[in-house]
């Protein structure tokens, strides 16, 4: 309320951004956060998500695969539109990271961000219920993916993801 931002991080959004571009024009910029891929998988794994989810692991990486598709579809159609924010490097070093972002989106970055993101006086949304449990940014989500996904869950998703592995130029 009040408040001259507005932000949404349901990730099926990926698949309107058209439609935001369309209602909000000039309005709307799209902050993409770009993780490992095996990463997400790992937390897909984890979060569950059963309503909108694929809990098959084929389904999950065509689901994916078909969200990245439209980031960087959007993003090359609509140049200045999407900035895109690499997850490691946020978790890593957050106030660095938020301050550059913030000042890419015309705001000042207040190191309070981070303290106030779990305050009380905060409303509850939609959200990873890890994220509502932590309290606080950490990097221990990184490289979760090596112990997390199975043998079999890595090969599908190095071969199927391989393109996005080398455009995002992770190993």
């Amino acid at each position: 309320q009040g408040k001259p931002r507005w932000a949404d991080k349901a990730p099926d959004n990926v698949l309107y951004l058209n439609y935001w571009q369309r209602l909000l024009n000039d309005q709307f910029i799209v902050i993409h956060t770009i993780r490992h891929p095996l990463d997400v998988l790992a937390s897909l794994n984890e979060a569950g998500f059963y309503k909108t989810v694929p809990q098959e692991f084929p389904a999950k990486l065509a689901m994916y695969d078909k969200y990245l598709t439209s980031a960087f579809r959007f993003a090359e159609q609509n140049p200045g539109k999407v900035i895109n924010l690499r997850y490691e490097e946020l978790v890593s070093d957050p106030e660095t990271t938020l301050d550059l972002l913030f000042s890419e989106i015309g705001e000042v970055f207040e190191p309070e961000v981070l303290s106030n993101f779990m305050s009380d006086a905060r409303q509850p949304g939609l959200e990873d219920p890890k994220v509502r449990n932590s309290g606080q940014v950490h990097s221990r989500s990184i490289g979760r993916w090596k112990t997390d996904l199975t043998e079999q869950q890595k090969e599908q998703a190095t071969s199927h993801l391989r393109p996005w592995l080398e455009e995002l130029k992770y190993r």
